[in-house]
Order: C-alpha cells, then sequence, then structure tokens
C-alpha cells in the first residue's frame, strides 16, 4: 500500500484512511493483537471465579475464594501489561504503514520490546490522570483522556520518556480537543456496532448449541481481538494528523522569526 498522504484531515476522511489501512494490513494487525492478547483471555479465564448450578430465586455461588482477589489483581495487570504492549505494536504496524515503511510483525516487535517499561508507565499514566478526570464528570474525563490520548504513540514513534510523552500529547491536542473527542467517539461507534453484529451471531450460535457462560464470555473477548484494532487505527492516525497541523504551524512561526535558521530546527524534530 501507497503511504498515505501527509495532510490534516477531517474526522470523516480519518475514518475512511483507518479502514483502508486496516484492510490493507489486516493480517499483520490481527496476528500482532492476536499473540499478546490470546494470553490475556487465557489469564482472564484462569482468573474468573466458576459459576456453580442455582435454583432460580437462589444467589448464585460465583466462587469467591480467599485468594481470589489477589488472583484478579496479578490478571488483570498481567492482561493491563500485554494489551498495552499489543497496542504499541498496533501503532508501530499502522505508522510504518502511514510513512510508507516496510509492514513487518518482526520489525514492529523489535522496536517496541526495548521499550516496554516507557510504553507500560505511559499506558498506566494515562489511564490513571484519566480516571481522576472522573472527579469532574464525564466531561472532565473526555477532556483529560483527549489531551493524553497519543501517549503511547509518542513514546513509540518519536522515542520520548513516558513523562515527556505525556507533555507531547497535551501539546498535540492543544487547541483540537472537540475533533479527539468527536474522531474517538465516531470510531468507539463504528467498533461497537460491528461488535453488536458479532454478538447477535455468537447469541444466534448459542442458541442452537450448548454453551457455557465461560466459553459465552471467551467468545466476547475473541470478538474483541478481531474488532478493536479499527480503533487503535484510528487512534493513531490522528495522533499523526495532529502532528500534520502543529508540525506545519510551528513550521510556519519558525520560519517567520527565525529564517533558515527556524526551518533547521524543524527539520530536527521540534
Amino acid at each position: 500500500m501507497a503511504p498515505i498522504a501527509l495532510r490534516p484531515r477531517t474526522t470523516t476522511e480519518l475514518i475512511d484512511a483507518s479502514f483502508n489501512l486496516l484492510r490493507h494490513n489486516y493480517l499483520e494487525i490481527i496476528t500482532a493483537t492476536a499473540l499478546f492478547n490470546v494470553p490475556v483471555l487465557i489469564l482472564r479465564s484462569i482468573g474468573m471465579p466458576e459459576m456453580q448450578p442455582f435454583a432460580f430465586g437462589q444467589v448464585p455461588n460465583v466462587g469467591f475464594g480467599s485468594d481470589f482477589f489477589s488472583r484478579l489483581v496479578l490478571v488483570s495487570l498481567g492482561a493491563f501489561i500485554l494489551g498495552s504492549i499489543s497496542n504499541a505494536v498496533t501503532v508501530v504496524i499502522v505508522s510504518d504503514n502511514y510513512l510508507g515503511r516496510d509492514v513487518t510483525i518482526a520489525s514492529a516487535l523489535s522496536r517496541v520490546m526495548p521499550r516496554i517499561v516507557p510504553i507500560v508507565i505511559g499506558a498506566f499514566l494515562t489511564a490513571f490522570l484519566s480516571t481522576l478526570g472522573f472527579f469532574f464528570f464525564i466531561i472532565g474525563v473526555l477532556i483529560v483522556y483527549a489531551w493524553l490520548f497519543a501517549t503511547v504513540s509518542v513514546i513509540v514513534v518519536e522515542g520520548k520518556g513516558p513523562l515527556e510523552a505525556l507533555g507531547r500529547s497535551r501539546f498535540l491536542a492543544r487547541g483540537s480537543v472537540g475533533k479527539i473527542i468527536g474522531t474517538i467517539a465516531l470510531g468507539v461507534l463504528i467498533v461497537w456496532l460491528i461488535a453488536v453484529v458479532f454478538s447477535l451471531i455468537v447469541g444466534a450460535l448459542s442458541a442452537m448449541l450448548p454453551m457455557g457462560a465461560q466459553i459465552l464470555t471467551f467468545a466476547g473477548y475473541a470478538v474483541a481481538i478481531f474488532v478493536s484494532p479499527f480503533f487503535l487505527v484510528v487512534q493513531t492516525l490522528l495522533y499523526f494528523d495532529l502532528r500534520v497541523r502543529k508540525d506545519r504551524q510551528l513550521r510556519c512561526e519558525l520560519v517567520d522569526s527565525a529564517g533558515s535558521r527556524g526551518q533547521a530546527k524543524f527539520a530536527d524534530g521540534r
């Protein structure tokens, strides 16, 4: 696939470009997603308490043991780490395609694995700070997430540390919070609609075939592996869109104020 033109895009253009990019690299992205998320499914199935048979009107025995919560914490931590690495690998695949480079899972892994620690820290800080936004109700969560959504992309693509990446993401989001929220919301809606279709199919199959609660839960997570990458593609292209807008603005400002010296600063990645 030819590199995508580096120009500012509208929300609908970003969604269309995301579909095209995912279509051309679906095998690589799904393989990378499954590589880390299948172990997540296994961890979650291990951490899930077994449902015991119960009669109508009785409280079900879900099998909470004394070690259930410690096991749940370990499983959740493992799932978060693997999920963060999976997201970072997808970001590399998408950015390589966007910039016209060869797309391979091996090269993506080779770039992500040495940066696991800052990637996980950056993902945790983004999640933690976004959660703090609940103190300012839903609007607060959306705004904080819009400020920090590009943190992992900055770590992976630009090679910055977690704290520096938070600041860089905030800088890129400045003046574009509405566009970020709208684009991400549209991406979430599309993923949700696709997931609903798959869920209806799974529900129809469960009506015809005997399936336990754990199998249905596992099927739901499996569906997420196939549909969730689209959201990551949208996020990554949105990150590049904001870079194009900000870097163009910076280039104009630097050229106006410092001439050729300003161009040199821009070329150095300012």
